[in-house]
């Protein structure tokens, strides 16, 4: 059965690369790319709304590194002051965390998204402020 495919397989390769090769058309003048948006297409708010939509979204995951690093840093020091300046491998930050590393729990998870989720809502909201300053706005 294996002897039979192998020229069957030939034969349809064969005859499917000069049907290809015959139905290549001429280019055509047609653009097949849409049409660009114009500048008055959309009203000015939604567009400086669309800018801090996408700061603010692009700003997120950098936000939430640096809320967890934060927070393992404050977590350690703070455990560490609380036991007589012994800082527990338990509660070591990012760089240094091992087997022996505790997790934070529900409500750590919780802090550390709320806290991202304010840093990059404070980021896109400096973007806009910082814009609409430079457009002249009061």
């Amino acid at each position: 059965m294996r002897k039979r495919t192998l020229p069957v397989a030939m034969l349809a390769l064969a005859l499917a690369v000069p049907v290809g090769v015959a139905r290549a058309e001429e280019p055509s003048t047609v653009n097949p790319l849409p049409q660009g948006y114009a500048a008055d297409e959309f009203p000015d708010w939604a567009v400086r709304l669309r800018r801090f939509e996408i700061i603010t979204l692009g700003a997120f995951p950098i936000a939430l590194f640096y809320t967890r690093f934060v927070f393992d840093i404050g977590r350690w020091t703070v455990n560490g002051i609380q036991n007589d300046w012994t800082f527990s491998a338990a509660y070591a930050p990012w760089p240094f965390k091992g087997e022996l590393y505790q997790a934070p729990g529900t409500w750590g998870r919780l802090g550390i998204f709320l806290g991202a989720t304010a840093l990059s809502l404070g980021i896109g909201g400096l973007d806009y402020w910082l814009l609409e300053r430079k457009n002249g706005a009061p």
